[in-house]
């Protein structure tokens, strides 16, 4: 089949099918996501093969690199005690290669498939997050807990994580940045609704009150002003920014709300309690606390093992973490199962996390996709990617993305949309 001679039905089923990929990420619960991009696959599989797309895609240096960090999950197979939990893992990472793979070879490139893809996801969280706003209100009225309009409360609706929800939202306010909503229509929505969107996603991400995102989000602005105005004129966009921020961070710093108590408990922890070899099983931990405390146990976990070539697998990883918490006497939740404590907390370091688990192979092929990743953006000169691919990095340093699926998601679908397949801006160089 051609590229040329595609029937429309056929596009309109691969955007539908893709739209319903997005869909089932961004609301966890579905837990069809999986089966989805495998249906999507076989019909591209056999539809496409063909074509020279698919027949190229295993060329493509990044996609290799990506591949590369998926097959370590097959290696894994064979030296991990957990098989089950391998494969598992295995089946997750699979996205890995899968949404490049779609991205690639499906009908998604040119500027008018892009701004198709992009508005349909802005609209969806915008519908997805004012259920939320929606259900967080009602349970107010009922209970009168405040706290219910922020981080991981205000996202529970759609089983999602709050650190993640942000990063999802800031990839809608990058598009939104540098586009217009399209509805393929000759009179397009004006600037204003724009704008409006912009402001709304920005206002949700201050509630989901992500500690490092709240601090990444003017940095964003302002590279992205910088970008937008010559130097002559930028004076009073970045006063106006940098007002916006002082007048924000002056209410939140002066009045008594969740967001403040968040930077005020990290504050707060004895960094010398994570030295203890036991602890009682009401101790709490805060963020900070709670990190260094995982980033021991997988050090400790290498080197009792003497896995730093390979790692324990990832079928295993979880498993010695599990272990340690079980021996410190940490909090392992209530006998009925419905709350597991510390149990199945990783490592919260996507790069400590691909040490414990492969290595210090692993761990190279991971670093090596990211400098692929912004080498890349820079030549390709795609100022989206650039200004998504900040956040990404930061937060893998007190995340592991790549453990959750809609963090699989984000690390593979916007960078591939952005660069790839859609040649969907001049090529004109980033200003620094």
């Amino acid at each position: 089949m051609q590229i040329g001679v595609r029937p429309r039905w056929l596009d309109i089923l691969y955007f539908v099918l893709l739209l319903l990929i997005i869909t089932t990420t961004l609301i966890s619960w579905f837990n069809t996501c999986s089966q989805l991009m495998i249906l999507m696959l076989l019909v591209l599989l056999v539809l496409e093969w063909r074509t020279v797309e698919i027949r190229t895609v295993f060329t493509n240096q990044l996609f290799l690199a990506y591949f590369s960090l998926a097959f370590l999950e097959v290696i894994g197979l064979f030296y991990t005690n957990n098989f089950k939990e391998g494969w598992h893992n295995l089946e997750s990472k699979a996205t890995l290669v899968a949404i490049p793979f779609i991205l690639m070879v499906g009908p998604f490139r040119g500027k008018e498939n892009f701004k198709k893809i992009m508005t349909a996801y802005c609209l969806i969280s915008f519908a997805l997050t004012f259920m939320c706003l929606c259900i967080a209100a009602y349970r107010y009225a009922n209970t009168g807990q405040a706290g219910l309009f922020f981080y991981h409360d205000l996202v529970s609706p759609l089983q999602q994580n709050a650190i993640l929800s942000t990063l999802l939202l800031i990839a809608a306010i990058i598009y939104l940045l540098y586009n217009n909503l399209y509805f393929g229509v000759a009179r397009e929505p004006g600037r204003v609704w724009r704008v409006l969107l912009i402001i709304y996603f920005a206002g949700f991400c201050v509630l989901l009150a992500s500690k490092l995102l709240l601090f990444v989000m003017p940095l964003l602005l302002a590279i992205w002003l910088l970008q937008r105005y010559p130097a002559e004129k930028r004076t009073r966009p970045i006063l106006a920014l940098m007002l916006a921020v002082a007048v924000g961070a002056t209410i939140l710093i002066t009045t008594d709300n969740p967001i403040k108590a968040r930077y005020v408990d990290i504050l707060r922890g004895d960094l010398d309690l994570v030295k203890r070899e036991k602890f009682s099983p009401d101790i709490y931990l805060n963020g900070v606390q709670l990190r260094l405390l995982e980033y021991r146990y997988a050090w400790e976990i290498l080197k009792e093992h003497n896995a730093w070539i390979w790692g324990v697998s990832p079928g295993d990883a979880q498993d010695l973490l599990d272990e340690k918490y079980r021996q410190a006497n940490l909090y392992l939740g209530t006998p009925d199962g419905k709350d597991i404590g510390f149990l199945n907390y990783d490592s919260h370091n996507q790069f400590l996390q691909q040490l414990l688990q492969s290595g210090i192979i692993g761990l190279l092929v991971l670093i090596v996709v990211c400098v692929m990743l912004v080498a890349r953006a820079v030549k390709e000169r795609s100022r989206e990617t650039i200004l998504f691919l900040v956040p990404v990095i930061l937060v893998s340093l007190t995340a592991s993305l790549l453990e959750l699926q809609h963090g699989l998601f984000l690390f593979t679908f916007f960078p591939f949309l952005f660069m790839y397949n859609l040649n969907n801006q001049q090529k004109t160089p980033v200003q620094a």
